[in-house]
């Protein structure tokens, strides 16, 4: 049975509005929520992202202090924290990192086959932290805690394409996840593929469908690309997928 996190006020420090002391999985630390509402403290660090986050931290690496400096939510999930933390490392250094923990995602590299030749369908859309109206991209998503990630990679292309793949077909691309911004991110993202056979009509269909979920504000356009085209993409998880493929099945 996993461990309660347990979480005591302690004397606050002049400049805090909060201050706590955790105990968690063997660790000890203090806490600070200088921007978070005191009712918040225990959702936000008991919330699957945060001990997910601290359950993963290696244990050499001496955790000293948190300070919570944002959060948002999706519906009743926390979804994104941010937080700045001081550390100890294996040497006895002092390190303050600022973090910003989302938690681990999937990606699919959907292979169509047509007449002999590979394609791939990928989506077009506004991805304003990089400043693009259209970014192209492979299907990804937030596995929002789940353990289920091949049913996660389903659903995002069910989503994203329109097109229901079944399991049997989805396999990895790569056994583990793969940190695509380390420096300061926590996600871990899984890679996938599926190869489907279609004829030129299914791909011409499939090609310039608007998709994705308007609640979630996903507004998208599916484009269906030669695989080999991938190679001058700008998206890292894109490109990464497109590698780890021709890995597996070099161009001839």
């Amino acid at each position: 049975m996993a461990q309660k996190m347990q979480i005591r006020h302690q004397q606050a420090p002049k400049g805090t509005m909060f201050w706590y002391k955790v105990h968690y999985m063997g660790r000890k630390f203090l806490l600070d929520f200088r921007y978070v509402l005191d009712s918040e403290v225990r959702e936000v660090m008991r919330s699957p992202l945060m001990t997910g986050w601290i359950d993963k931290l290696d244990e050499k690496i001496q955790l000293l202090s948190m300070e919570v400096q944002s959060f948002d939510k999706f519906g009743p999930r926390v979804a994104f924290i941010k937080c700045k933390v001081r550390v100890v490392d294996p040497q006895g250094h002092f390190s303050d990192q600022v973090l910003f923990l989302r938690g681990d995602a999937v990606s699919v590299l959907p292979i169509l086959i047509c007449e002999g030749r590979e394609y791939v369908a990928m989506v077009r859309q506004m991805r304003v932290a990089v400043g693009s109206v259209g970014w192209l991209e492979i299907p990804a998503g937030m596995l929002d805690g789940s353990n289920q990630i091949a049913v996660k990679a389903l659903d995002e292309l069910h989503e994203e394409l329109g097109i229901k793949f079944a399991q049997k077909d989805l396999k990895r691309l790569i056994e583990q996840p793969v940190a695509l911004s380390g420096g300061a991110c926590d996600e871990m993202m899984h890679f996938f593929y599926t190869r489907m056979d279609v004829t030129r009509a299914q791909l011409e269909e499939i090609h310039d469908r608007r998709t994705g979920l308007a609640d979630e504000n996903e507004y998208l356009r599916v484009e269906v690309v030669p695989i080999d085209e991938l190679v001058t993409s700008a998206d890292a998880k894109t490109l990464l997928a497109y590698t780890y493929y021709r890995m597996k099945y070099p161009k001839e």
